[in-house]
């Protein structure tokens, strides 16, 4: 279902209301979220007379964007970062989600290569965030409400060369005191989000005739249940002894993964990315790649616009595979055939179309190398 919007441009501060100018005459409008990030990307081609492109290229760089629907719902925000002129007179806008702000900066080091910390990963990015981002390019939130703590105290070091948000990617992979797996979003008023995987509820229901492409594949060659990990201690390099599965083993045989060095951390660390990892691998694992959905319909039933579905919800398509135990709610079982939760979400004004991307990821080799930083 389409939504009226309306797009507004603000200043770079994030403490500013004031209105530059609404946007108007937009073609090509497509945004989306991705975790880790939240709101993710955007872009967008209007016309400009030869003083707009000026202006857009001369005093409009690092400008908010907001995205709002009818009765103020915010969509999507982030700031200005690419503007490209098309030919005369067009141009395109390319915007990126508050996520960003971690790009900007490496770490600030008094001696050494090296920053460590032995902390859990909610204070660690806490400090990043407020000791390695320069207060002039700070468009972040400061209230820290919604960080939660995983519970997990990390023994980590990052070189001071990588970018924060390459140090957040690293720390995220260690998971919760649980095994869940931990995620960051940046979504409304530039507030850090960080919480464990653990849905409790499906937000979006999709039937199957609104879904235009659904493609799953199983792979036995992803399952792992026997892991190990090497780590390195005082120059170094250790492994940590097996953890496994014995039901998984028993259905699958046993099917090891030797996860490689992880860099300076202790035991205690290295157990703990061991743990998260034998959590998302002991069952097969499903290989989907973007699903792309036409409407969906909210946890009432009722028709809902496309663009508010995002990375970190919940979505079920009830006609897919016979009915589970968890059809009649409840806390959902993400089955990886029904029931999945998403990753990243592309939402098309145009084609009016959604895609989405699920937390089972496809085996696609241009898929591999893009999750690896490879475009």
């Amino acid at each position: 279902m389409r939504s009226e919007i309306s797009l507004s441009l603000h200043p770079i501060s994030p403490t500013s209301t004031t209105l530059i100018r609404p946007i108007q005459h937009v073609q090509g409008l497509v945004h989306g979220t991705q975790l880790p990030g939240g709101f993710w990307s955007c872009s967008f081609i209007l016309p400009t007379s030869e003083s707009d492109f000026l202006d857009w290229r001369q005093n409009r760089m690092l400008h908010r964007l907001l995205i709002r629907e009818q009765g103020g719902q915010v969509i999507w925000e982030g700031r200005l970062e690419i503007i490209e002129l098309l030919d005369f007179w067009t141009a395109r806008l390319g915007f990126f989600g508050y996520w960003s702000n971690f790009t900007d900066a490496r770490f600030e080091t008094a001696s050494g290569e090296f920053i460590t910390y032995t902390d859990t990963a909610n204070n660690i990015v806490i400090d990043f965030r407020d000791t390695h981002i320069h207060a002039d390019t700070l468009q972040l939130s400061t209230a820290n409400g919604d960080i939660a703590s995983p519970g997990v105290t990390l023994t980590l070091d990052f070189g001071r060369d990588i970018s924060l948000w390459e140090a957040i990617e690293q720390l995220l992979r260690y998971g919760d005191s649980n095994d869940d797996p931990v995620d960051l979003m940046i979504y409304e008023d530039q507030k850090i989000i960080l919480k464990a995987r653990a849905p409790t509820a499906v937000k979006w229901t999709s039937p199957l005739r609104f879904v235009g492409r659904f493609a799953p594949r199983v792979d036995w060659k992803d399952t792992a249940n026997a892991l190990n990990v090497a780590y390195e201690s005082a120059g170094t390099v250790l492994r940590t002894g097996y953890t496994t599965d014995v039901n998984s083993i028993g259905r699958y045989i046993r099917r090891e993964l030797h996860i490689p060095n992880i860099g300076t951390s202790n035991l205690a660390s290295a157990t703990a990315r061991r743990a998260t990892e034998l959590e998302l691998r002991k069952e097969p694992q499903q290989q989907t790649d973007d699903i792309t959905l036409s409407q969906v319909f909210d946890d009432k039933g009722q028709p809902a616009s496309l663009c508010r579905v995002r990375a970190g919800d919940v979505i079920r398509f009830p006609d897919f595979i016979p009915t589970t135990a968890d059809a009649a709610g409840g806390t959902p079982t993400l089955d990886a055939l029904r029931t999945f939760f998403i990753t990243a979400t592309e939402c098309d004004h145009d084609r009016g179309q959604l895609r989405i991307r699920p937390d089972r990821d496809s085996q696609k080799l241009s898929r591999i190398l893009a999750r690896r930083g490879i475009r």
